[in-house]
C-alpha cells in the first residue's frame, strides 16, 4: 500500500514537472518530503503490528495456561446479588415507581426480610423518619439474610469482574431464622411455631408479622407441642411453643438478634 501511494505521488510530481508547473528543485524537495512522511507511516504501521502480534502471543500463552489449569475442573460464572438498599432514596428521586425483588429459588424468610426491609426504607423516606442510624440497622438486617456477596452492578459504574462470581465461590448458610409461626394456643397463651434453627432461653429475638409489625422478644421457656419444657430448641421442623401475651397472624416469623452465651 505504501509503495503504491509512493508510485502515484512520483507520477504526479513527474507530470507537474513535465508541464512546467514546478521546477526540478521543487520536485526534488517534494519527493524528499514524500519519502520522509511515507517512511514514518510505514515505521508506525510496522511498530503497531509488532505490538499487536506481541499482545496476541501473550493472550495465547494465557489461554494455554488457563486451559491447562482448568482442564480437569468445572467452571461456573454468575452475577452477584443486586442490593440497592443504600440507594433507594436516589431511585425514588429519579422517578423509579416500582422495584422487583428476585423470588425464584428463595426462601420464605429471605423474601419476607428483603421485601419488609425495602418497604420500611421507602415508608420511612416518605414520612421523614429514615435516620442514618435506622438505615444502618436496616442494611445490617439485609446483610444477615443474604448468603452471597452483593453489588450495585450498573448503578454506580459499568459492571466488571468484581460484580461476578467465578469458580470457587462460597455461600454461607444463615441461621438467624429461628421459626415460622403457624397459630396461637389460647389455652396456654403461646405462639405455635415450626423450628428452623437452633435457639435457647435467653436469646434475644425479633418477631415480625406480614403486616410489618415488629416485636422485641427474649426467649424464656421453650415447650414442645404437648407443653413439655425443653432445655433448647435443636430439631428443625419440630413444633414448638413460646409464651406470648397475644395472638399473631400466621406466617409471622422469629429471627435471632443476639445469642445468650
Amino acid at each position: 500500500l505504501i509503495d503504491s501511494i509512493s508510485d502515484v505521488l512520483d507520477w504526479g510530481i513527474k507530470k507537474a514537472k513535465t508541464n512546467k508547473l514546478i521546477n526540478s528543485s521543487t520536485a526534488n524537495l517534494i519527493k524528499k518530503g514524500k519519502n520522509i512522511i511515507l517512511n514514518n507511516v510505514s515505521d508506525s504501521i510496522e511498530n503497531n503490528l509488532d505490538s499487536q502480534v506481541e499482545s496476541v502471543e501473550k493472550i495465547d500463552k494465557y489461554i494455554e495456561k488457563w486451559k491447562s489449569y482448568y482442564e480437569e475442573k468445572d467452571f461456573t460464572m454468575a452475577t452477584k446479588d443486586l442490593n440497592m438498599a443504600e440507594y433507594i432514596t436516589d431511585l425514588i428521586d429519579i422517578g423509579v415507581k416500582s422495584l422487583k425483588v428476585e423470588g425464584r429459588m428463595r426462601s420464605l424468610y429471605y423474601l419476607a426480610t428483603v421485601i419488609g426491609t425495602y418497604r420500611e426504607i421507602i415508608d420511612r423516606y416518605y414520612n421523614k423518619t429514615l435516620t442514618k442510624e435506622i438505615m444502618q440497622e436496616l442494611e445490617y438486617r439485609l446483610s444477615r439474610v443474604a448468603n452471597r456477596e452483593v453489588s450495585t452492578h450498573f448503578f454506580l459504574k459499568e459492571a466488571d469482574y468484581d460484580d461476578q462470581y467465578y469458580s470457587g465461590r462460597q455461600e454461607l448458610s444463615n441461621q438467624d431464622y429461628l421459626g415460622l409461626i403457624t397459630s396461637y394456643d389460647k389455652e396456654n397463651n403461646c405462639i405455635v411455631l415450626v423450628e428452623r434453627n437452633y435457639f435457647k432461653p435467653g436469646d434475644k429475638t425479633e418477631i415480625f408479622t406480614p403486616a410489618g409489625e415488629v416485636y422485641k422478644y427474649t426467649v424464656d421457656k421453650i415447650y414442645d407441642e404437648d407443653m413439655n419444657e425443653l432445655e433448647v430448641a435443636r430439631h428443625p421442623e419440630q413444633v414448638l411453643k413460646l409464651k406470648f401475651n397475644h395472638s399473631l397472624p400466621a406466617y409471622s416469623m422469629i429471627r435471632l438478634i443476639t445469642k445468650e452465651d
